[in-house]
């Protein structure tokens, strides 16, 4: 009998130990699953750049300068171009894909790829 009372509580002891570190992990794993989360829900505000209107001339230096990564060009002659600081541009231009016939030689000149794009 005194066997049976001490494998009873050895099994005690164990599942004892076994709660008390799943109480554990449960409160830490959770601890740090709160701080992640107040992290990252901080730093992820995106916000639009402003859109400043420029010429025709002052859009095609800033393509010839290697300045610009993406241009979106409306049938209506609206030109948005948007430069590697994410700063975004708008003009209107003479014609129609004038704007494409600036960006197509640059794309070697400048060593970039100029995102275009037409509506």
């Amino acid at each position: 009998m005194f066997k049976t009372k001490r494998k009873i509580l050895i099994v005690f002891i164990i599942l004892l130990i076994i709660l008390i570190a799943s109480i554990f992990c449960f409160i830490f794993l959770k601890k740090d699953k709160t701080n992640s989360v107040s992290a990252d829900s901080t730093t992820t505000i995106i916000t639009p750049s402003p859109i400043t209107e420029i010429t025709w001339q002052e859009a095609v230096n800033l393509i010839q300068n290697c300045q610009i990564k993406t241009v979106f060009q409306k049938n209506n002659l609206e030109v948005t171009l948007t430069d590697k600081n994410q700063q975004v541009f708008k003009t209107i231009e003479p014609k129609k894909d004038d704007v494409f016939i600036q960006t197509n030689h640059l794309r070697s000149d400048c060593n970039d790829i100029i995102q275009t794009i037409t509506e």
